[in-house]
């Protein structure tokens, strides 16, 4: 019997980002009878409403103490100067499963742009146009990921 291993994570997770390459090495370990699989559990729900401040603040004590506590990850913190941050995780999650539908090794090239996207290049995750963006970058045919991406199966899903 085979078994497996469930990861839960959401992509806009900044622990999760930091631990990417931990996590990498750990899929590599796996044993070749082990069925690795992703799950997704968005933390904060559709929404178009500014991040309190007191959120932001926080988020920001996070990235520093991720810096501080895992070797060699940096965040841009432009972001929190150059964008309204918006709570919102379930976009990036619909992308990756509308990213899952051209095939699934495009959900991890979706997952690193869109983190890259928002850690390193200070480009906001909550917005369709990023994530479109981040669709193309990944080679998603572009017009199937638009209509995945807004079609009611997936739209309906966290």
């Amino acid at each position: 019997m085979n078994a497996i291993l469930y990861y839960i994570h959401d992509p806009l997770c900044s622990w999760c980002y930091a631990f990417k390459t931990s996590l990498a090495g750990l899929k590599r370990a796996l044993p070749p009878e082990t069925d690795f699989q992703t799950l997704l559990g968005g933390l904060a729900a559709d929404s178009t409403t500014p991040m309190p401040p007191t959120l932001q603040q926080s988020i920001q004590q996070t990235w520093q103490r991720i810096e501080q506590t895992v070797p060699g990850v940096k965040f841009n913190f432009d972001f929190w100067r150059d964008n309204t941050p918006i709570r919102s995780t379930y976009p990036a999650c619909r992308s990756l499963l509308a990213a899952r539908k051209q095939g699934v090794e495009f959900e991890d090239k979706l997952l690193a742009c869109i983190q890259d996207a928002y850690y390193q290049h200070a480009q906001n995750p909550a917005l369709d146009t990023t994530l479109l963006a981040c669709a193309a970058q990944a080679g998603l045919d572009r017009t199937q990921f638009e209509c995945d991406y807004r079609s009611p199966d997936i739209s309906s899903a966290p």
